[in-house]
């Protein structure tokens, strides 16, 4: 028989799916940072790229995400070997 969890067990998980989440998407702030560039080059580099842009919200003013997988992909298809 299964013991019913406990809040900690319960936070944890909470954690645990949050972080999994987290590690899907990318902003183009994080993608900024983790490339060193300005934010016109993350845009320029999507596009050319031609990453899947998840847009939450409405026109605009929603907010943009990548998938990391597809950026993690251009990553790797761009390192130049010695």
């Amino acid at each position: 028989m299964l013991e019913p969890k406990t809040d900690e067990a319960q936070d944890r998980e909470l954690v645990s799916e949050r972080r999994e989440t987290e590690l899907v998407y990318l902003s183009p702030q994080e993608l900024t940072a983790r490339w060193r560039c300005f934010r016109t080059q993350v845009d320029r580099i999507a596009k050319e790229a031609r990453f899947t842009r998840v847009v939450l919200g409405k026109k605009k003013n929603g907010i943009v995400r990548y998938l990391k997988k597809e950026v993690e992909a251009y990553e790797r298809s761009r390192r130049v070997e010695a």
